[in-house]
């Protein structure tokens, strides 16, 4: 479970990478912070999350109060928190009863494909890659 929530958060990751930056309006109000908050790794809304060959990990949505819900390819779900961290998505899962738990792991994301696909890297001690395509809440 722990690492179908990981991936969870990978996903999330994946669908966030850094998009072609667009001319800013000069701003005529101040910035909401709830706009800041919106930018980067982790934004809210739902991450399909896939291996580099297309098959399916799962889902991941970003709720705005920080916190997610996984759901598995394979049909189970699991829980946790979020949070963009210098850049980073930053995923701590919920862990099921007699489950150690395994922290908190930060996803990098990387180049979009030409598919839509953004490539995230966890920081775990044996990396790893997932990809993902994002769907704003």
């Amino acid at each position: 479970m722990k690492k179908l929530i990981l991936m969870a958060g990978a996903a999330t990751l994946a669908a966030c990478s850094p998009a072609a930056e667009e001319e800013a309006a000069p701003a005529e109000e101040p910035v909401e912070e709830a706009a800041m908050e919106a930018e980067g790794p982790g934004m809210v809304g739902t991450y399909t999350m896939t291996a580099e060959d297309g098959s399916a990990f799962g889902t991941a949505t970003h709720n705005a109060d920080g916190t997610y819900v996984w759901n598995d390819a394979d049909g189970s779900t699991g829980t946790g928190t979020w949070e963009n961290v210098d850049g980073a998505l930053c995923v701590n899962g919920d862990e099921a009863e007699g489950e150690e738990d395994s922290g908190v792991t930060c996803w990098t994301p990387g180049e979009t494909g030409e598919d839509g696909r953004t490539a995230w890297t966890s920081d775990a001690e044996e990396p790893q890659t997932a990809y993902s395509t994002f769907e704003a809440a």
